[in-house]
């Protein structure tokens, strides 16, 4: 007898993940949709690094039906308003494959039958029709003054900036989140924070504090999600070798960060993807609440 193919463990999934038109970001949403997902590649002003992103996830061999395995939306996770359409242009993109009556919203068996012969197959697929189909959130957005200004000489504009994207852009999208995916019966809420929280490195006070913030908001957040069957948990890199991380370092001082780690080196995004991957899957399900450093052991 021929073995089954298996399905990825995200198919049929539906991922939005902000700030995904490069860096970390970008990555994990390739990732997700190597994973099975379809995903959401949000940008906040440059729409050709998204729609690269989307192409190569379109490129994907596809998984289960038909419609794009990616979609661009443009929302800056700081304007509440641009959060809620992010959501929104998900839910009209990858709404529920079944049919749709019209007028009703649902779908109806054909073969009409009774409670007893109805199968749970059946019964899921009527039931999925009035779920949203936003299953997993990753908030990858985020800044970092590159000037790297000791907390004496932050600006207040440069700090409000910061917890705008940081801080307040995380609250807006795991407020939307939590309203959202427990329509569905469920979900992932994933925030990217960093090790700096950790690492009290002179020249990251506001960037610091403000993933700190997110680190104390998704533990009361997980708390607050008894019972929807959504978890909440945040992933703290160290330093990764990204666009942001390189802006305004001298080549001796990311040879000196790199040094600071056990690997001798600094962190790439290959070493943070598989990590949101499962927590993102129906193994990560034991994991909430938590914020789990992926550093090589540098701080």
């Amino acid at each position: 007898m021929a073995a089954q193919s298996q399905s990825p463990p995200l198919a049929g999934r539906v991922a939005i993940v902000t700030g995904s038109s490069r860096g970390i970001g970008r990555a994990i949403a390739i990732h997700l949709a190597e994973l099975g997902a379809r995903v959401v590649v949000n940008y906040t002003t440059k729409s050709s690094d998204a729609d690269l992103v989307a192409a190569e996830i379109n490129g994907l061999p596809a998984v289960t039906g038909n419609g794009p395995r990616a979609i661009v939306v443009q929302a800056n996770v700081s304007e509440p308003s641009h959060v809620t359409s992010l959501f929104d242009a998900a839910e009209r993109a990858f709404e529920s494959p079944v049919h749709i009556l019209v007028n009703s919203a649902g779908v109806l068996d054909p073969k009409y039958p009774s409670i007893a012969n109805t199968s749970v197959e059946d019964f899921d697929r009527t039931f999925r029709a009035f779920e949203s189909p936003v299953h997993i959130l990753v908030n990858s957005a985020g800044v970092l003054d590159p000037k790297y200004p000791s907390i004496a000489n932050t600006s207040v504009e440069d700090f409000d900036r910061t917890f705008s994207v940081n801080t307040k852009g995380a609250f807006l999208c795991s407020k939307e989140a939590a309203n959202r995916l427990k329509q569905g019966g469920g979900g992932r809420i994933i925030l990217l924070t960093s090790s700096m929280t950790r690492g009290l490195k002179p020249g990251f006070g506001a960037y610091a504090a403000s993933k700190a913030a997110v680190e104390t908001m998704v533990k009361i957040l997980a708390k607050e999600l008894k019972g929807t069957g959504i978890t909440a948990n945040c992933v703290a890199p160290g330093p990764i070798a990204t666009e942001m991380f390189f802006e305004g370092k001298s080549s001796e001082v990311v040879e000196k960060i790199a040094a600071e780690n056990p690997f001798g080196r600094v962190g790439e995004v290959r070493d943070v993807v598989p990590l949101v991957g499962f927590l993102a899957g129906d193994g990560g399900e034991w994991i909430n609440g938590q914020i789990i450093p992926v550093n090589g052991g540098y701080v």
